[in-house]
């Protein structure tokens, strides 16, 4: 009877130490990728990008954090105030100011920051997307010409493989190029990263993981199936 009451013990104790060592490598990763993680950055990111903020700067303030579809990805918006000088040079606050609201929208993916995107009002943190580590973009073609950016219509030729090198799109025997506007969500997040600052008659391979493309959802009817991740040879053909 104690033989088998000690072995039930030791059961349950192994059970407990499993489930703590679990929840330890959980609660490990929610620490370094979760939403007050992604907070930090987003905080951290803002002051260390602004002098404005770091010099006269005060009342930085969360507003809100939403959830987006992949692992560990974050949409964070922050109301800030910046205090000018109305006259006079900076050093001397107390002679009069003004105060400037601000808002900003931070993009995080896996503690890294992926857009950052301010009210218009405040020229030091620029409106200009961060491109991510696991995006990859290669040139295959130099191009000439001015470089595409974030608002441009833009005309493209295309084929899209999986990492198999199985074709599962393309454009190249349609004779119609695909057209949109680089930067408005109209396509794939992938490729309004991948595709800026190119050159018409510029060639691109882009590899494009999963968060950048369909994410664990895949494609409805399963034409790209969920955590694809999808490789496009683009050619710019033309900019508006």
């Amino acid at each position: 009877m104690n033989r088998k009451f000690l072995i039930f013990l030791a059961i349950i104790f192994s059970i407990v130490i499993i489930g703590f060592i679990i929840w330890a490598i959980i609660s490990i990763s929610s620490m370094q990728c979760g939403e007050n993680r992604a907070k930090e950055i987003a905080n951290d990111w803002i002051i260390k990008n602004s002098s404005t903020y770091k010099f006269d700067g005060y009342g930085l303030a969360f507003d809100s954090l939403t959830k987006l579809d992949c692992d560990k990805c974050y949409q964070l918006s922050f109301w800030f105030n910046t205090r000018h000088p109305g006259y006079g040079d900076r050093s001397n606050m107390m002679i009069a100011q003004y105060v400037t609201s601000h808002k900003i929208v931070i993009k995080i993916n896996k503690c890294k920051i992926m857009e950052a995107i301010n009210d218009g009002k405040f020229n030091e943190l620029e409106n200009k997307p961060i491109i991510p580590d696991s995006l990859g973009i290669e040139i295959l073609q130099q191009g000439q010409g001015n470089q595409a950016k974030k608002g441009d219509e833009v005309s493209v030729n295309y084929i899209g493989t999986f990492s198999d090198g199985k074709e599962f799109n393309s454009n190249l025997d349609k004779n119609n190029p695909l057209i949109f506007t680089l930067g408005a969500g109209q396509v794939i997040e992938g490729w309004d990263l991948g595709l800026l600052d190119m050159r018409v008659g510029e060639k691109r391979k882009l590899t494009i993981p999963p968060e950048l493309a369909y994410g664990s959802r895949g494609t409805p009817g399963g034409e790209i199936p969920p955590n694809s991740t999808l490789i496009f040879e683009v050619e710019l053909l033309g900019i508006k």
